[in-house]
């Protein structure tokens, strides 16, 4: 652990950058905090820049949430507590130093923090920013390695496994407790499982919220009774899946495949792209 903060320390990028959102925040008589440190992360940094537009990320939409007063709650410590998951995220990658999409992952993966609920108040769900992040550490990991194969990411232990294997995972995580699901089913929350097969899968009951779902093949899986609030679900494919009294305030649901989907009524709607044709269930 020394070696992550002596690293952090060291790191006159992460340096800048905080020195750049505390002058963001006395600027506007704030208080610093992690979301004028996104904001310097998109104004210094051109991968952060580019990453954070091609989600939808404007610097005049997201200063006018941190004005309205979303930076008035979030504690002193959260600045550092980020920088230090920051350098965590970067030796799980194998980095060799921590730079600014290191530092926006750990703020998006933490809900208490300024810059993530600001993120959620523009309408970039924190499970989609977060696998959108790690796509493109994970790009720059195949890069370092010569274009050769991927080397998977700590966090993304389902991606590219099978149905079996996928299930057998989460099977260790939701059989504990006889009659039902482990109190470990947490663990799922803000689970990574982009692409993964989980056909059939059963899933009754599991806290999943705020996973990352991206092109997860969910065809006939039992989600019923599962909480899925805020969960990213863009293009899976939830064919004939059984969402009944399952919860979705707030999911992603953009281009994925509803065909045949039995779902009790709710008032907490999915968010979902009008403007993208690919959602349907029929």
């Amino acid at each position: 652990m020394q070696g992550s903060k002596d690293r952090v320390s060291d790191g006159e990028k992460i340096r800048t950058l905080l020195e750049q959102a505390r002058r963001l925040a006395r600027r506007k008589r704030q208080c610093a905090n992690t979301g004028h440190l996104i904001l310097a992360a998109f104004q210094s940094d051109r991968q952060a820049s580019v990453t954070l537009s091609r989600m939808g990320f404007t610097e005049e939409s997201f200063s006018q949430v941190i004005d309205a007063g979303k930076a008035n709650d979030e504690a002193p410590s959260m600045m550092e507590l980020a920088v230090e998951r920051a350098a965590k995220i970067a030796n799980s990658f194998g980095s060799p130093g921590v730079g600014a999409l290191h530092l926006i992952l750990a703020i998006i993966r933490d809900p208490r923090t300024t810059g993530s609920r600001c993120l959620e108040d523009i309408g970039i769900a924190a499970g989609y920013a977060a696998a959108e992040m790690m796509a493109v550490l994970q790009q720059r990991v195949s890069a370092a390695d010569g274009g050769g194969p991927a080397r998977a990411a700590p966090s993304e232990p389902f991606k590219g496994r099978n149905r079996l294997a996928v299930q057998a995972a989460l099977s260790a995580k939701l059989s504990k407790a006889s009659g039902g699901i482990a109190a470990d089913a947490a663990e799922l929350r803000g689970a990574v499982l982009s692409g993964a097969d989980l056909q059939g899968a059963d899933l009754h009951g599991a806290d999943l919220r705020g996973a990352v779902l991206v092109d997860a093949d969910l065809r006939r899986a039992d989600l019923s009774g599962a909480n899925l609030d805020k969960a990213c679900l863009r293009g899976a494919n939830l064919s004939g899946a059984n969402l009944t009294g399952a919860s979705l305030s707030g999911a992603d649901l953009s281009g994925a495949i509803l065909t045949d989907c039995p779902r009790a009524p709710s008032s907490q709607e999915p968010t979902v792209d009008t403007n993208d044709k690919s959602n349907r269930r029929d």
